[in-house]
């Protein structure tokens, strides 16, 4: 019996000739659905999508992606943490630098980053 590395299922889609179609990645098998969400569109998992990763900052009025996460989840202000006090937290430029992106910052909730404005 198969069952989804993700969904945990044992149902995936059938083809017309009663063939079912599962997706081998990684020496794990995803069914139709999840390997289509994951992989193929990953605009579905936030966790792959390069739109909601955690790695962009806005810098200058450009999108610039770094290596690793700068946030740590708290404010720095009014130590509201993400997903507890506040939906997601901001990373706020006290001074711009030309050389590093990530040099003079400090991560804001909403409230906190809409007062510093």
């Amino acid at each position: 019996m198969r069952l989804c590395y993700n969904c945990g299922y044992d149902n995936t889609y059938v083809y017309k000739n009663g063939r079912s179609q599962w997706h081998k990645r990684n020496n794990k098998l995803y069914c139709h659905r999840c390997y289509n969400r994951i992989f193929i569109n990953p605009i579905n998992n936030p966790k792959n999508h390069i739109i909601n990763s955690p790695k962009r900052i806005g810098y200058k009025g450009k999108q610039v992606y770094i290596e690793f996460n700068p946030r740590i989840g708290v404010c720095n202000l009014c130590r509201a943490v993400a997903g507890v006090d506040c939906k997601t937290t901001h990373m706020h430029h006290i001074e711009y630098n030309d050389d590093d992106p990530l040099k003079d910052t400090i991560e804001l909730c909403a409230s906190c980053h809409r007062k510093q404005r």
